[in-house]
């Protein structure tokens, strides 16, 4: 038994001696596995929230970006508005009888004392002549 003993021990012993000699040496195991597959799914995890959180950025931006070019056509369409009536209101008072004889005054045109009649036929005798 002492043999026997003996050699359990030097056994142990070597087995002892071998695991640490191949301390370097990384055995993937079952565990480890499972560890990078849960580091696998967490880093999935993560990338999903970061690209979450940027398509949500960029959403707030564009929307705010949208808002303040709406904003500014809106202002932009209340003074084109405002010009549209003003334009509207100076071609009325142009366009009434009024501000006509004024502007024909103002040229130096007066009324007409003699005037001149054409004739249908003196206008085809003019022509053929």
């Amino acid at each position: 038994m002492a043999v026997a003993t003996v050699r359990n021990t030097t056994c142990r012993t070597r087995t002892a001696a071998r695991r640490r000699e191949d301390v370097g040496v990384r055995v993937i195991t079952r565990r480890r596995t499972r560890s990078n597959v849960s580091k696998l799914f967490w880093g999935a995890a993560i990338a999903l929230v970061l690209v979450g959180l940027f398509g949500y950025v960029s959403v707030y931006v564009n929307l705010t970006t949208t808002g303040y070019n709406r904003a500014q056509l809106m202002a932009q369409c209340r003074q084109e508005r405002i010009r549209n009536e003003r334009l509207k209101i100076e071609l009325n008072r142009l366009m009434s009888p009024q501000a006509i004889v004024v502007a024909a005054e103002k040229n130096g045109m007066v009324y007409a004392t003699e005037y001149d009649y054409i004739q249908p036929k003196a206008v085809a005798q003019a022509e053929a002549d």
